[in-house]
């Protein structure tokens, strides 16, 4: 075998063991979805996942804006046309890491903003959502609906060399939750 060959060989198997690596690590999701009715209001609350994977941690620790984007749409649901939304929101919680105050500043909707020292309870902000999304009276007696939401990291451009040497094999904003439904009747 000659140079060329165990080169290319050397990389396919690199290759292989890189994708391989990525795709065997856990997924995020969404998890304890549920729908709550307070006073006249219908809410969506979950948590988040897995969404915090070690190049992220990386990434807020060196000073990079994390933000974390949080896509509902509330639909009606139809026998035999498609269903018609009638709500989209989307709502983003993001975490800095403060290097002079060693905190973590973390903002989520509504433009509340919270200082902490701790990252797992930064953590704990960022990943749980707990958002309202309609008066009930808008809402139809006997007609089903679907809430669908996902969760997934805006990208963030860095500057030429970073993305070279920091993330070199895969970029720490490739998080995406698939789409969750829940079907409710009123």
């Amino acid at each position: 075998m000659n140079l060329k060959n165990s080169v290319i060989l050397f990389l396919t198997i690199f290759y292989i063991l890189i994708i391989s690596s990525n795709t065997l690590a856990e997924k995020g999701y969404i998890n304890k979805l549920k729908l709550l009715k307070e006073k006249n209001t219908l809410y969506i609350e979950f948590v988040v996942e897995n969404c915090f994977h070690k190049k992220v941690i990386e990434a807020i620790k060196s000073g990079f804006p994390v933000t974390f984007i949080f896509q509902i749409e509330l639909k009606e649901q139809k026998n035999i046309w498609p269903d018609s939304i009638i709500i989209k929101k989307m709502v983003k919680h993001s975490i800095k890491f403060d290097n002079m105050k060693e905190i973590y500043k973390v903002k989520l909707e509504k433009g509340k903003e919270i200082e902490l020292k701790d990252i797992s309870k930064a953590k704990g902000y960022i990943s749980h959502l707990k958002l309202p999304i309609i008066n009930v009276s808008s809402l139809e007696s006997g007609k089903v609906y679907k809430i669908n939401s996902q969760v997934k990291l805006e990208p963030v451009e860095l500057p030429s060399p970073l993305k070279k040497t920091i993330f070199f094999f895969s970029s720490p904003w490739d998080f995406e939750t698939r789409w969750y439904s829940y079907e409710f009747s009123w």
